[in-house]
């Protein structure tokens, strides 16, 4: 399917490839502004040690036509514009020839052949390649992605099946609830972290904006009986006053 991209090219100036894992989270207008191929380099905070790692993620053992060296791109976001039909034609059978031929060396084939398209064009027409910012390809392990534009939640903790993510990703949670309400299916697999997935931050946020509204409540309480014991002390003073002279 992320393949065909390079077909559709035909038929669309633009062409825009999110994962099913990710999650827009604001406007994505500026990607438009990027290609005629832009992919992001893998979000470092994926991994604990917060390293990025080179291309040789995606394989078990070095193949051909692969700098294993080269910085990982991320194959879940991608854009193409129509400047890069000039070249495109021939991705198609060099693809699925990298694929054929090095199948058994690949843990991730189509990232593998995304990257080793990438390099190819750094090398051949370098101003044909941009590389996008991390805001739009963030993890969530990521402590910007509650901010950034697109959040792709790569590796094996999904929002749909980590209840971690899912509590920092409420909005998830609200739009997954309508799509299964709607007759969509359900996930049925582990979830795992499940418990955190009830304590979301609406449900967090609801209660904070009950306390505050009992806060609010007996702050004005307070303010009227101060205002009434001013009053009263008013008056006692008054009346002090004229006993003393």
């Amino acid at each position: 399917a992320k393949f065909s991209c390079f077909t559709l090219l035909e038929r669309y100036e633009h062409i825009i490839w999110l994962d099913a894992d990710c999650i827009v989270q604001d406007s994505l207008d500026a990607l438009w502004d990027f290609g005629p191929f832009s992919l992001a380099r893998e979000d470092p905070s994926f991994y604990e040690e917060g390293v990025a790692q080179g291309a040789k993620i995606n394989t078990y053992q070095p193949v051909a036509d692969l700098d294993p060296d080269s910085p990982n791109l991320n194959s879940g976001v991608w854009v193409l514009d129509g400047r890069l039909r000039a070249i495109a034609d021939a991705f198609p059978e060099k693809v699925f020839h990298f694929l054929e031929e090095n199948a058994a060396s690949l843990r991730y084939p189509d990232q593998a052949a995304l990257n080793m398209l990438a390099q190819g064009i750094l090398c051949t027409h370098p101003s044909y390649f941009r590389e996008l910012p991390t805001s739009f390809n963030c993890h969530p392990k990521n402590a910007e992605s509650l901010f950034a534009p697109l959040v792709h939640a790569f590796g094996a903790y999904k929002l749909w099946n980590d209840g971690l993510t899912q509590a920092c990703f409420p909005e998830w949670q609200r739009d997954y609830k309508r799509w299964v309400k709607a007759g969509g299916s359900a996930w049925k697999g582990i979830v795992e972290n499940a418990e955190y997935a009830k304590i979301s931050p609406f449900v967090v946020l609801s209660k904070l904006y009950g306390t505050l509204q009992k806060s609010e409540q007996t702050l004005l309480l307070l303010s009227e009986q101060v205002k009434k014991e001013k009053e009263a002390r008013s008056r006692l003073e008054k009346l002090i006053a004229r006993f003393s002279s």
